[in-house]
C-alpha cells in the first residue's frame, strides 16, 4: 500500500480550512432551505384522507342513499311546472379585503375573508328566508355544475350559513339554513380579465401550501371580492340540494349564477397545482352529477 503525505505548510492549511467552511455552509443550507420556504405556512397534522374523488363510490351514507343531492344539470329551457321566478339576490360588504387565509386541504383550496377581517359578507334575497353570513369560499376544477349539459373550468363556492346560528357546522343540522352561492369561471387567455389581480394575489399564496395538505398561508396584499362576480347577478339557477363532498348533507340552498366569468389561463393553472395528503396532484375535483328526482328547479 502506497501512502502519499501531503506537505505541511500553510497552502493546504488554509486549503483545508477553506473547504471545511464550505462544505459546513453546503449543510446548513440544505437544513435551513426548507424552513425558508415554507415560513408563515401554517400546517396541521396530517393523515391519510378518509375520502377520495378518485372513488366517489365508496362514498357513505347521504352520498349514495339521498334524494336531494348536488350537483346537477342545469337546464335553461323553459319547462312547464318545474321553472318559476324568484326575488333578485343582494350581497353586501363584497369589497376591499385586507388580507385572506389561502388553504390546501387535500381535498380544495380555501378562502378565509373573515378571520382577519371585521366586515363580513351577507347574503340575502333570492327565495332565502332571512340573511346569511359567509363561512368560507373554495374551488372546484372542473366545474360541478353544468349549465345544458356544459361544463366549466371552475367553479367556486362561497358558503353561506344563516344568522339564526353560530357557526356553520350547527346550521347544518337544521335544513335550508345553509345557502351556497356558485360561481362559473371558462378560462381565457385575456390577461386583463377583472379577475387576474385577485387570482395573482390567491395564487401567490397557493404556491406557499401547495405540497403541504393541512396547510394555511396569509395573502401578501389584498383582494377585492366583487370582482369575482359576473357582471349580471340578476340570472341565476335555484335549487334545494346538498353538501357536494362528505358527509353529502340535505337541505342546502344552492344559487347557481349564470353568467360565466373569465379566469386568465395561467392563474387557473397556478390556483390547481396543488397536492392531496398521500402527495398525490389533485388533478380534478369535482363529484359526479346527480339525479334530479323530480325536485323544483328554479330560473331567474
Amino acid at each position: 500500500m502506497t501512502i502519499i503525505k501531503l506537505p505541511n505548510n500553510k497552502f493546504w492549511k488554509n486549503k483545508f480550512f477553506f473547504f471545511g467552511i464550505l462544505f459546513g455552509a453546503v449543510i446548513v443550507t440544505c437544513i435551513t432551505l426548507p424552513i425558508i420556504l415554507v415560513q408563515n405556512v401554517h400546517t396541521t397534522t396530517s393523515h391519510t384522507s378518509e375520502w377520495s374523488y378518485l372513488r366517489q363510490d365508496l362514498w357513505d351514507g347521504l352520498c349514495q342513499t339521498g334524494q336531494k343531492q348536488s350537483p346537477i344539470n342545469l337546464i335553461e329551457t323553459v319547462v312547464d311546472d318545474i321553472y318559476t321566478t324568484l326575488p333578485s339576490i343582494h350581497l353586501e360588504n363584497i369589497n376591499y379585503f385586507e388580507t385572506v387565509e389561502v388553504g390546501n386541504t387535500g381535498h380544495t383550496v380555501t378562502l378565509n375573508l373573515t378571520k382577519n377581517n371585521s366586515t363580513q359578507p351577507r347574503l340575502y334575497g333570492g327565495g332565502l328566508s332571512g340573511n346569511f353570513t359567509l363561512n368560507h369560499a373554495h374551488f372546484h376544477w372542473p366545474s360541478e355544475h353544468s349549465i345544458n349539459g356544459k361544463s366549466f373550468d371552475l367553479e367556486a363556492h362561497l358558503v353561506f350559513y344563516s344568522d339564526l346560528f353560530q357557526s356553520l357546522s350547527d346550521a347544518l343540522e337544521v335544513p335550508n339554513q345553509v345557502t351556497v352561492l356558485a360561481i362559473l369561471f371558462e378560462q381565457s387567455n385575456n390577461e386583463s380579465s377583472k379577475t387576474h389581480t385577485n387570482f395573482q394575489t390567491i395564487d401567490k399564496a397557493v404556491l406557499k401550501v401547495s405540497f403541504y395538505a393541512g396547510s394555511t398561508a396569509e395573502t401578501s396584499k389584498g383582494l377585492t371580492l366583487e370582482d369575482f362576480f359576473p357582471n349580471d347577478l340578476e340570472s341565476f339557477f335555484a335549487y334545494s340540494g346538498s353538501l357536494t363532498t362528505p358527509s353529502c348533507n340535505e337541505g342546502v340552498n344552492w344559487i347557481i349564477l349564470r353568467e360565466p366569468v373569465e379566469i386568465y389561463e395561467n392563474d387557473l393553472d397556478y390556483l390547481t397545482n396543488v397536492f392531496t395528503e398521500e402527495q398525490e396532484l389533485l388533478e380534478k375535483n369535482n363529484r359526479d352529477l346527480q339525479e334530479v328526482n323530480g325536485r323544483t328547479i328554479v330560473v331567474h
